[in-house]
């Protein structure tokens, strides 16, 4: 169970949200998908196993949200708590996570009082959540 942060502009619609980790599965065409916390999603993410764990964070970069992984398992865990376990085994090894897409380390997993990245005059105000 992650915990999430959503941010939202005081002058326009702009939001984002940010945290986690949670937990994902690799699907039948080889992609990524939220396994499901406290219980998994459907019946392939149970048969797949939890693959790894990812976090929602900014991209200075790219000035999106994006998912990026911090753990990624040879063999699928079929225990959430085994994963878990895993999972902070792998974090104390240091893995330093980069953007999928532009490859950035400029990663950020707050983002409260910055300027609005779409109008670029409001100001992102953090409401915290649980997953």
């Amino acid at each position: 169970m992650g915990l999430y942060t959503r941010y939202k502009c005081r002058d326009c619609r702009f939001e984002a949200e940010l945290g986690g980790p949670e937990e994902f599965y690799i699907d039948a065409e080889g992609k990524r998908q939220f396994y499901g916390h406290p219980v998994p999603v459907s019946e392939e993410a149970v048969e797949r196993g939890i693959a790894g764990f990812w976090l929602r964070l900014w991209c200075d970069e790219c000035r999106r949200e994006r998912e990026v992984v911090i753990a990624e398992f040879d063999t699928p865990r079929q225990r959430p708590s085994e994963a878990w376990g895993d999972l902070q085994i792998d974090q104390a090894a240091g893995v330093e996570p980069k953007c999928p897409k532009c490859g950035s380390k400029q990663l950020r997993e707050v983002l409260d009082d910055d300027t609005c990245p779409r109008c670029a005059k409001g100001r992102l105000q953090a409401q915290r959540m649980r997953t």
